[in-house]
């Protein structure tokens, strides 16, 4: 049974290292979904910051377009006042509204100006804050690069691996590999090392018996509390 069990050996310490390589790529792919999801993050406050300076742009074009087009009717008011082809009610009207306009107009300048103060002093603050997110990102992006090639060097391991375990499927004994594989769907080392008596699995003392008939080596043996193929 020695040359049975070491094959099969051969193949837990394959599956083993497979799961490790699983393990890691899992990790690492872990790790890129988290610096991706803090490239969104930031991504998400820049592009915030960037619409709220477009908007007061936008009202800034908005109050100077208001202005010239008050300026326009103030215009052709007065040169129909001067003109002076209408009643002295006409007139008056005419008057009245042009002095609401200049009021009016004097206060969407100033706020067109405050805006556009505004505005400006956002661009250097915006400017400022998206030349350091780029410069993180570009840091951020060639670590993201660096863990894709982690991946695929993992990769890689793994389908060495699985070639490698392939080639020892051969040496095993069917009966005793489904026995293997059905221990599997439970543990990660369906075979253990009998240690002083313990079974290294489940870390329980083993009876007289039991030990003698593993170091014997002339059957299968199994852990009779956790039914690990033992060894010794």
């Amino acid at each position: 049974m020695k040359k049975e069990l070491e094959a099969l050996l051969a193949v837990q310490k394959q599956d083993l290292e497979l799961k490790a390589f699983e393990e890691k790529i899992a990790g690492l792919r872990k790790h890129r979904e988290t610096l991706e999801a803090a490239i969104a993050m930031e991504k998400t406050v820049v592009d915030d910051e960037k619409k709220q300076l477009d908007d007061l742009k936008k009202k800034g074009r908005e109050r100077s377009l208001e202005v010239d087009t008050l300026d326009e009717h103030i215009r052709n008011d007065e040169k129909k006042i001067k003109e002076g082809l209408m009643s002295y009610k006409e007139m008056e009207a005419y008057r009245e509204r042009a002095d609401h306009d200049r009021k009016r107009m004097d206060h969407l300048e100033d706020e067109a100006l405050a805006l556009l103060n505004q505005a400006e002093a956002g661009e250097a603050d915006y400017k400022n804050k998206e030349a350091a997110f780029l410069k993180w990102k570009f840091k951020i992006d060639a670590e993201i690069q660096e863990l894709d090639q982690l991946v695929n060097q993992q990769r890689q391991r793994v389908t060495q691996g699985q070639a490698n375990r392939g080639q020892l499927l051969p040496n095993v004994d069917p009966t005793l590999l489904k026995r293997y594989q059905q221990l599997q769907e439970d543990y990660d080392d369906p075979l253990a090392a009998l240690r002083s008596s313990v079974c290294s699995g489940c870390k329980l003392r083993l009876s007289e018996i039991t030990v003698e008939r593993v170091r014997e080596g002339n059957e299968i043996v199994s852990c009779e509390h956790c039914s690990r193929i033992l060894y010794a």
